[in-house]
């Protein structure tokens, strides 16, 4: 069972200052979801909600350590 809480992409990238529409948010996950580097992705009133898989948890570890 998770016990963490999700949050919306629109909360993230309001977090990290990176100003996105949500119609913007919405292109973007629908192109990851497309590359296989998100699942389960689910828009809702309450935002855009996403799963990163193995490929997209890997290309996110490798970006993050090249810096």
């Amino acid at each position: 069972m998770n016990t963490y809480k999700a949050m919306s992409l629109q909360n993230l990238s309001r977090i990290l200052g990176i100003p996105f529409s949500t119609y913007e948010l919405n292109t973007i996950i629908s192109k990851f979801e497309k590359e296989g580097l998100v699942e389960g992705v689910e828009i809702s009133p309450r935002g855009t909600f996403a799963t990163l898989t193995k490929v997209g948890t890997q290309l996110s570890y490798d970006i993050l350590e090249s810096r």
